[in-house]
Parts: structure tokens; sequence; C-alpha cells
């Protein structure tokens, strides 16, 4: 696993930190929690997802 940083945009600017294989895997992550409603109180899915950057490699112990 890793640790990435998603940029959202929805009517601001949102970043948030998700643990996934792969890069499609953490926009998936970011894009599923707007959709619960954990960034947003709407729960909207009118997201624009930006940039997203590889921040640490997570190490299982």
């Amino acid at each position: 696993m890793k640790k990435f940083l998603v940029y959202i945009t929805q009517s601001e600017l949102f970043k948030t930190e998700v643990e996934a294989v792969d890069e499609n895997a953490a926009i998936s992550e970011a894009e599923e929690a707007f959709s619960r409603g954990e960034y947003s109180e709407t729960g909207s899915t009118n997201i624009e997802v930006g940039d997203v950057e590889e921040i640490e490699e997570v190490v299982e112990d």
C-alpha cells in the first residue's frame, strides 16, 4: 500500500490523504469518500479530481 494526496474540487478545493495500491485506486477511494459525504455535507458526486501525489510507501509490520 502507498499513501496518496488527492486534490479534489467541489466548489472549493479539498485535499485528502488516502491509502491505496496505486493512483487509480486512490482516486476511487477519494471519490467514494465524497459520495458518502465525508468531505461535504451534500454527499454530492459533482466533483473534479485534480492532482494525485504519492507521498510515501506504507510499510506493513
